[in-house]
């Protein structure tokens, strides 16, 4: 039987690199203003209140509200407040998974360097 037992300390170094690629859609938003928000709710609230798109436009013509842009409103531009509102919303929430490429492990070794 033969035994060989080594004194030599080794030295090695582990390096890992690795890419995260992350996607966020969330970074900028346009601005939706108070009055926006506003007319969103109001709109949610008497569609829960059993109103249709026509009603509600007639009813925030008859309270003197205006679209953003400073017009009469139709129901097209009150489906067209809660449809946008909505896809912000969606889009702003969606999360990304990360995408984790091009992984590799280096070692060296540093035994020779390292004895002294």
């Amino acid at each position: 039987m033969f035994n060989c037992k080594s004194e030599t300390k080794t030295y090695t170094e582990v390096i890992f690199k690795f890419q995260v690629d992350a996607t966020f859609s969330n970074l900028w938003a346009s601005p939706y203003s108070v009055y926006q928000q506003f007319l969103y709710d109001k709109i949610v609230e008497l569609r829960t209140e059993g109103l249709n798109f026509k009603q509600i436009a007639d009813w925030l013509n008859n309270n003197n509200y205006k679209t953003p842009r400073g017009k009469k409103f139709l129901n097209a531009h009150a489906i067209s407040i809660v449809a946008k509102k909505q896809r912000r919303d969606a889009k702003l929430a969606k999360r990304y998974p990360l995408k984790l490429s091009n992984v590799s492990i280096h070692l060296v070794d540093k035994t020779l360097i390292k004895k002294s």
